[in-house]
């Protein structure tokens, strides 16, 4: 049986050298606040509940309330910590599904350090101004950029948020029902606090009494950057071969009492 080759690997999309940082489905969890189950923790009240719109249990922004105080009195943000950062070299993907009905607002995901008394982080949120749903940067409370998807509101949908730290942008890869989309990109050139990235959030917003979405299906991962994965492959298109080769070398010197080989002189075969 030959290796697989690059091309192959590439064509199917398989994530070489993938790692996950953080996943839930929320499945395993009572009714009632998410706050205290499973390692989430903060304040207002995300409850745990089954949903017309997605077919399973899902974090429901839409029932909850607010609780946080400060810069975010009015929010309810239930968190839950990841292990490492967004790192140099390697590419952070966050994977989403989620339902907001039209005129939902400012609820959604939140990628951040929630440390201090400012907004540092990734959103990405249904917003009525739009209408449809937003991808926003913000440092030290500022934003930084902001990407607008029109729609996908009053339907199931899903996301993907493509954090490459090595290329210094972030974009959106979303599904609304007629296919993936992929958004331009924001330049995170000059962003000093992606290391700071410790958390995901979900959140609501419920200062205007506007309407709240529902998630499910968080996925936190990462991937070396592309360069990486390429001479990842090419060693692996080379070693095997000459492993395959170093046996049957081996298996020759036994028959035939040919002296050994080193593995200098199998790669060079």
């Amino acid at each position: 049986m030959k290796p697989l080759s690059l091309v192959f690997l590439l064509s199917v999309g398989v994530p070489l050298g993938a790692t996950t940082l953080f996943s839930d489905n929320f499945e395993s969890y009572g009714a009632g606040n998410l706050s205290g189950q499973g390692g989430w923790t903060g304040c207002g009240s995300i409850p745990v509940g089954t949903s017309g719109a997605l077919p399973t249990k899902v974090a429901r922004a839409d029932l909850g309330s607010a609780g946080c105080s400060g810069a975010f009195s009015g929010f309810g943000i239930i968190s839950h910590s990841f292990p490492g950062s967004i790192a140099d070299n390697v590419i952070t993907t966050l994977s989403f599904e989620a339902y907001a009905p039209a005129g939902a607002h400012d609820a959604g995901v939140w990628l951040s350090d929630l440390g201090g008394t400012t907004f540092t982080g990734m959103q990405l949120i249904p917003d009525r101004t739009v209408p449809g749903w937003s991808l926003l940067l913000y440092q030290n409370g500022n934003p930084s950029g902001r990407i607008s998807m029109p729609g996908g509101t009053g339907v199931p949908v899903s996301f993907q948020v493509v954090i490459d730290v090595p290329g210094q942008i972030v974009y959106a890869i979303y599904n609304f029902g007629s296919g993936a989309q992929t958004t331009s990109a924001l330049s995170l050139a000059g962003n000093t606090t992606l290391n700071q990235w410790t958390a995901l959030s979900i959140a609501g917003d419920y200062r205007d009494g506007l309407p709240q979405d529902q998630i499910d299906n968080i996925t936190l991962t990462q991937t070396p950057e592309p360069s990486t994965l390429f001479l990842t492959a090419i060693i692996g298109l080379l070693v095997f071969p000459a492993v395959r080769r170093r046996r049957s070398v081996h298996i020759v010197h036994h028959r035939v009492g040919c002296p050994a080989y080193s593995i200098s002189d199998v790669l060079n075969l």
